[in-house]
C-alpha cells in the first residue's frame, strides 16, 4: 500500500514466493466487452510494452479469438496484466 507523503509506486500485492511480483487488473467500460474491447486493450498494451521494452518475454502473436468469461490475461514476466469486464470483476474479484 502507498502511504501518504510518500513518492513511490507502492509495494507489490503479491507475497515474496509468489510467481508474479505485480498484478495489473483493469475494467473496460460496461457494454463494450462484447465488442472486443477486453481483446483491444490486451493487444494494445503488448503492442506497447514490446515497443517500449523489447526484452521483455511476452509473446509476439496473441490469440484472435474473443473472450468468452469477460477476462483475458497478459503475461508480462514478473507481472500479470488481468483486463476484465464488469461482471467478470464482481463474480471473481468482489465475490457477489
Amino acid at each position: 500500500r502507498r502511504r501518504r507523503g510518500v513518492r513511490d509506486a507502492g509495494e507489490s500485492v503479491g507475497e515474496p514466493e509468489d510467481m508474479w511480483s505485480w498484478y495489473v487488473i483493469a475494467q473496460v467500460k460496461e457494454g463494450t466487452e462484447g465488442r472486443g474491447a477486453i481483446e483491444s486493450v490486451i493487444r494494445s498494451a503488448q503492442k506497447e510494452l514490446l515497443k517500449n521494452y523489447p526484452n521483455l518475454p511476452i509473446p509476439k502473436k496473441l490469440s484472435r479469438r474473443r473472450t468468452s468469461d469477460g477476462w483475458e490475461v497478459l503475461d508480462i514476466g514478473d507481472s500479470l496484466l488481468h483486463v476484465v469486464s464488469r461482471e467478470a470483476a464482481s463474480k471473481w474479484l468482489e465475490g457477489k
